[in-house]
């Protein structure tokens, strides 16, 4: 019988402590993205406001938030890189 008590009070236990821990983590869940990219957006116009940024500075992150590029062009992740790799120099030196 003793037993059969220690069972149902550790079953209760560990169900009391998932539920802390599911509590717990709640708040650490990330919020969607619309909410995240206002947010951004209102720390960026924040930092204008105080002139920690320039103008250029700030439309160019703005528009980085959006999602689009410097030419106003939509920002595709599945896109390959315009850029390519970095140059590696030649081994034997600049040509004179």
């Amino acid at each position: 019988m003793q037993g059969l008590l220690i069972v149902l009070l550790a079953g209760a236990a560990f169900l009391v402590a998932m539920l802390a821990l599911t509590i717990a983590n709640r708040s650490r869940v990330p919020r969607d993205a619309s909410s995240l990219t206002r947010d951004a957006q209102r720390i960026l116009d924040e930092r204008l406001a105080r002139g920690e940024i320039g103008i250029d500075e700030y439309l160019a992150r703005s528009a980085a938030l959006r999602g689009d590029r410097p030419n106003g062009t939509q920002y595709r992740p599945d896109e390959p890189s315009d850029d390519g790799p970095p140059a590696e120099p030649d081994e034997d030196g600049p040509i004179a």
